[in-house]
């Protein structure tokens, strides 16, 4: 099986539709990111309960409510099995294998599996899946506040901490753009930590790294 790889990391794909599912609370999100994350080549995953609440960032009762919406919205099939317990002398619960659907209708999201190891909340977290979506194939992207809370079902206050806690973590770079009237447009965010052969293409159109994360930051959400 070919391993994917975004901006020279291992990757995997993650449905569009999952992402902008409005119908889904973030952690349910979180956790399907998860499982897509974590599925073998047939699309199933099987772990506990507890190994996902960990994988997700959140509690047990949590994750038990994120893979019951998560089913309910088609995403997953939860098969139960059975194992015998020779001190009790019957067939007990064991295990649930998570089938995840792999059609990928929508199409899908190349994810670096790196993200996992940032501590973020759920709707940060849903936030940087959004903008690796609106960057495609490149290392920008440049939604408006109202696209994205629109797109994600989340408060224009809420999308405004998110993307600071990104900036905060080195995942992204934040930059004002104001256009030759001195009108503000749509703030572009950067994607950080890419490989050689991105970085190497990014020289086409230099910036003051340093200076824009002094001077921009502050004025992320005006």
């Amino acid at each position: 099986m070919r391993k994917s790889h975004r901006y020279g990391k291992p990757s995997f794909k993650v449905p569009n539709q999952l992402i902008l599912d409005g119908s889904l609370s973030f952690s349910a999100r979180r956790m399907g990111v998860a499982l897509y994350g974590h599925h073998n080549p047939f699309g199933a995953c099987r772990k506990s309960l507890k190994q996902l609440a960990a994988l997700a960032s959140c509690t047990i009762t949590t994750a038990r409510k994120a893979l019951d919406e998560l089913e309910s919205s088609g995403y997953i099939t939860r098969c139960r099995h059975y194992r015998y317990d020779e001190k009790l002398n019957r067939l007990v619960y064991d295990q649930y294998t998570y089938h995840c659907d792999l059609k990928f209708d929508g199409g899908y999201t190349l994810i670096p599996r790196d993200l996992f190891g940032h501590a973020l909340k759920n709707s940060t977290f849903v936030l940087c899946l959004y903008l690796y979506l609106r960057a495609g194939n490149g290392t920008r992207a440049f939604p408006s506040l109202n696209r994205i809370s629109k797109e994600l079902w989340m408060a224009i206050s809420t999308a405004c901490r998110a993307l600071k806690a990104l900036t905060g973590t080195g995942i992204i770079l934040a930059q004002l753009c104001i256009k030759a009237n001195k009108a503000h447009s749509n703030n572009s965010y950067f994607f950080l930590c890419v490989s050689s052969v991105t970085a190497h293409t990014a020289q086409s159109a230099p910036f003051n790294v340093g200076r824009v994360l002094f001077t921009l930051l502050p004025s992320l959400c005006w």
